[in-house]
């Protein structure tokens, strides 16, 4: 397992409700399996890979799910999930609704920059703990 990959796995046994065994046995090495929806769970926001070749990662910053100009991107400042004022977004420090971190069908934290809300982690800590290491 690489290096980023196990902090990945670090990072969310700090915040979900599952046990570590849980996420490790569940996990391994499908970075696939870690991703984001929006609160609702409804629409695909992109996998947590750290790999920025990953069509479907939310770091990489060409694709359909990292990209600035992307409406399915929680970097996109104009865009419903990464808008200031949207209530689905990652970066309302008011919302109640940000997107879900899933793990294989459950939701175990949010993203999210609105400092009350239960296991979630600031959008700008989620980009810096994933170019960190």
């Amino acid at each position: 397992m690489s290096k980023k990959i196990t902090l990945v796995l670090l990072f969310i046994i700090l915040i979900t409700p599952l046990s570590s065994p849980q996420i490790i046995n569940a996990y391994g090495n499908r970075s696939a399996n870690l991703y984001l929806t929006s609160y609702d769970g409804k629409v695909y926001l992109g996998n947590l890979s750290t790999n920025i070749n990953n069509r479907s990662s939310v770091f990489n910053s060409s694709g359909g799910y990292g990209s600035s100009l992307s409406t399915k991107s929680i970097w996109n400042q104009y865009g419903l999930y990464g808008s200031d004022y949207s209530l689905y977004s990652a970066w309302n420090i008011n919302t109640l609704t940000p997107p879900q971190i899933m793990f294989n069908k459950t939701t175990i934290g949010y993203v999210s920059a609105n400092p009350y809300k239960l296991n979630a982690i600031h959008p700008a800590k989620l980009w810096n703990f994933a170019y960190t290491y």
